[in-house]
């Protein structure tokens, strides 16, 4: 067991990805705004989100990372099935998703970035949304078989009780059987420096908690880049609880 309650072990940030966030955060300073007074999704818009394809780097390397991430969960096997992808950004886990055969809703509060993807994803069968990740349920009234949160994302909502009302509309969303899979970078174990300094502290712990508490069978273990990688699904249609292999 790593030092966060996760198996396995984490590999560190970027270098490139390190440097951008740090000029995004002397920016803001040079604005005259502080962590105080600038919100994270004000980071997001004006900061992180206008370079964030940027940071990437080699677009097509970045979306076969993600491929992989996909690789390494337990995606229901489900063929035709819906997927939501929060946070989707310009598509890394949306493009991939929509390969294997899920109609896929991307939601993004940068709507720069969804342009982005639709300019990518040709005739895959991926529909944007301009709008907030808490505001999703909206967007899918039906039940969907997945749904992922990548890339740090979770650190970007506002406070706890977001993200506890996040998890309870995951929750409400999924199909028996369905799955969500989410990753993020632990602050609390972390001092907040740079770009840290805007975004929420998640315990690995606490997310493993609430989201046992609503049912899901949850695992939590080392993801790339240094993330936490969660992964919770839904029981089955018997009503039994699902271990992950």
């Amino acid at each position: 067991m790593g030092p966060h309650g996760c198996d396995d072990t984490k590999r560190e940030i970027g270098h490139d990805e390190a440097e951008d966030c740090e000029r995004a955060g002397d920016q803001t300073r040079r604005g005259g705004l502080t962590s105080m007074t600038l919100t994270v999704a004000d980071h997001y818009e004006k900061h992180l989100g206008p370079i964030y394809t940027r940071m990437v780097g080699d677009v097509d390397a970045a979306i076969s990372r993600s491929d992989a991430e996909l690789d390494a969960l337990p995606l229901p096997s489900t063929s035709g099935g819906t997927a939501v992808d929060l946070g989707a950004g310009f598509g890394l886990h949306s493009l991939p998703l929509a390969r294997r055969g899920f109609s896929v809703v991307a939601i993004d509060s940068y709507e720069p970035l969804l342009k982005e993807l639709v300019s990518r994803k040709g005739s895959l069968p991926i529909s944007t949304v301009n709008a907030d990740l808490l505001a999703f349920r909206a967007h899918t009234p039906k039940p969907v078989d997945v749904i992922v949160c990548m890339g740090d994302t979770l650190t970007h909502l506002p406070n706890h009780s977001a993200v506890e009302l996040l998890f309870r509309d995951v929750a409400a969303s999924l199909r028996p059987g369905g799955l969500f899979a989410a990753t993020f970078r632990d602050y609390v174990s972390s001092p907040l420096q740079g770009d840290a300094r805007f975004k929420l502290r998640l315990s690995p712990e606490w997310v493993v908690e609430h989201l046992s508490s609503l049912g899901l069978t949850t695992r939590c273990d080392a993801g790339p880049g240094g993330m936490i990688r969660i992964t919770a699904r839904m029981p089955g249609p018997t009503g039994a609880a699902e271990a992950f292999p």
